[in-house]
Protein backbone atom coordinates (compact mmCIF):
# COMPACT_ATOMS: atom_id res chain seq x y z
CA UNK A 1 0.00 0.00 0.00
CA UNK A 2 3.07 2.72 1.15
CA UNK A 3 4.83 1.72 -2.53
CA UNK A 4 1.06 2.99 -3.73
CA UNK A 5 0.89 5.88 -2.33
CA UNK A 6 4.35 6.91 -3.71
CA UNK A 7 3.50 5.78 -7.28
CA UNK A 8 0.00 8.01 -6.66
CA UNK A 9 1.86 11.37 -5.63
CA UNK A 10 4.54 10.53 -8.40
CA UNK A 11 2.33 10.08 -11.50
CA UNK A 12 -0.46 11.60 -10.44
CA UNK A 13 1.01 14.64 -8.74
CA UNK A 14 4.23 15.42 -10.18
CA UNK A 15 6.38 14.89 -6.79
CA UNK A 16 9.66 14.54 -7.75
CA UNK A 17 11.53 14.91 -4.60
CA UNK A 18 12.18 11.80 -2.46
CA UNK A 19 9.36 10.68 -0.30
CA UNK A 20 9.18 8.59 2.55
CA UNK A 21 6.57 7.77 5.26
CA UNK A 22 7.85 10.79 7.43
CA UNK A 23 7.64 13.48 4.54
CA UNK A 24 5.48 16.41 5.75
CA UNK A 25 2.49 16.53 2.39
CA UNK A 26 1.89 20.23 3.66
CA UNK A 27 4.93 22.17 4.65
CA UNK A 28 7.38 19.90 2.22
CA UNK A 29 5.44 19.64 -0.76
CA UNK A 30 3.06 22.06 -0.51
CA UNK A 31 0.09 19.88 -0.40
CA UNK A 32 -3.58 22.05 0.77
CA UNK A 33 -6.55 20.44 1.49
CA UNK A 34 -7.90 20.17 -1.52
CA UNK A 35 -4.88 17.83 -3.05
CA UNK A 36 -5.15 16.22 0.15
CA UNK A 37 -9.05 15.38 -1.10
CA UNK A 38 -7.56 14.74 -4.46
CA UNK A 39 -5.61 11.86 -3.04
CA UNK A 40 -8.34 10.15 -1.01
CA UNK A 41 -10.31 9.79 -4.27
CA UNK A 42 -7.18 8.66 -6.25
CA UNK A 43 -6.78 5.95 -3.15
CA UNK A 44 -10.43 4.96 -2.76
CA UNK A 45 -10.72 4.24 -6.68
CA UNK A 46 -7.24 2.19 -6.52
CA UNK A 47 -7.42 0.37 -3.33
CA UNK A 48 -11.27 0.06 -3.15
CA UNK A 49 -11.09 1.56 0.83
CA UNK A 50 -13.23 4.76 1.15
CA UNK A 51 -11.77 8.07 2.67
CA UNK A 52 -13.77 10.97 3.79
CA UNK A 53 -12.86 14.12 3.07
CA UNK A 54 -12.34 15.12 6.80
CA UNK A 55 -10.08 12.41 7.32
CA UNK A 56 -8.25 13.10 4.40
CA UNK A 57 -7.88 16.76 5.36
CA UNK A 58 -5.95 15.55 8.25
CA UNK A 59 -2.79 13.49 6.92
CA UNK A 60 0.55 15.16 7.19
CA UNK A 61 2.32 12.34 6.34
CA UNK A 62 2.14 9.42 4.28
CA UNK A 63 2.57 7.78 7.69
CA UNK A 64 -0.91 9.22 8.12
CA UNK A 65 -2.20 8.00 4.90
CA UNK A 66 -1.57 4.31 6.10
CA UNK A 67 -3.09 4.70 9.60
CA UNK A 68 -6.52 5.86 7.85
CA UNK A 69 -6.50 3.24 5.51
CA UNK A 70 -5.55 0.56 7.82
CA UNK A 71 -8.03 1.83 10.30
CA UNK A 72 -10.37 2.05 7.42
CA UNK A 73 -10.07 -1.01 5.71
CA UNK A 74 -10.39 -2.56 9.10
CA UNK A 75 -13.85 -1.09 9.99
CA UNK A 76 -14.95 -2.49 6.16
CA UNK A 77 -13.90 -5.89 7.03
CA UNK A 78 -15.69 -6.19 10.87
Amino acid sequence: MEQKIYEILKERFGIEDTINSDTDLVNQLGFESISLVELASVLSKETGVKVTHNQAIKWTTVKSILSTLAATSKDNNA
